[in-house]
């Protein structure tokens, strides 16, 4: 006699696979933008189309632009990577087991990352007042596999991914900014 295999609440339905190609292909555009950022901040140089004076010169130079020491960059890269890596273990090929798990795994970054780039908006718009839209771009990424994650499933709130969110604006709001970057009340390190 042939069973099917038990299916788990947190196991994904074989017809989430077009979410699935969501996920791979905005943590790829994630990855690529946020990996251009990275090099040129250790380069020195400006993001095309953008001149020292652009507001994404005055994004990507802001106190909000670390998550204590790190570029902002470096966690959005990991983000990415972690999620492709899951996503490729999370298609209908992989054992139910390693299914679930990637799925966590992708549901837990999902929604640290998601909520980052909310943050991260809501810095761009309401406090420094200026618009990167590389970086607007890489955060449209985040948002795109947060709601392909939620559509593909597992059903719960990953609070890991909550918590995540939860230390980056904390980090960021009690971390002494680096000096001469732009950051609340205009630069810092000037007095």
């Amino acid at each position: 006699m042939h069973t099917k295999p038990a299916i788990h609440d947190d196991d994904p339905a074989p017809s989430a696979a077009p979410a699935l190609w969501l996920i791979r292909a905005a943590a790829l555009g994630g990855l690529a933008i946020t990996g251009y950022l990275f090099v040129l901040a250790a380069r020195g140089g400006a993001p095309l189309g953008c001149g020292e004076a652009s507001s994404c010169a005055d994004v990507l130079s802001s106190t909000w632009s670390k998550v204590g020491p790190l570029p902002v960059r470096v966690p959005e890269m990991v983000a990415s990577l972690v999620i492709l890596a899951a996503s490729l273990h999370a298609g209908p090929a992989s054992p139910a087991t390693h299914r679930q798990q990637a799925s966590r795994i992708i549901g837990v970054v999902a929604v640290a990352a998601g909520g980052a780039a909310l943050w991260f908006i809501g810095l761009q718009l309401f406090e420094l007042k200026h618009i990167c839209v590389f970086c607007m771009s890489a955060h449209a990424c985040s948002l795109f596999i947060l709601i392909a994650a939620l559509v593909r499933g597992p059903r719960f709130l990953p609070l890991a991914g909550l918590a995540g969110v939860a230390a980056l604006v904390v980090t960021q709001i009690l971390m002494p900014p680096p000096a001469g970057q732009l950051g609340p009340g205009g630069i810092t390190g000037l007095d």
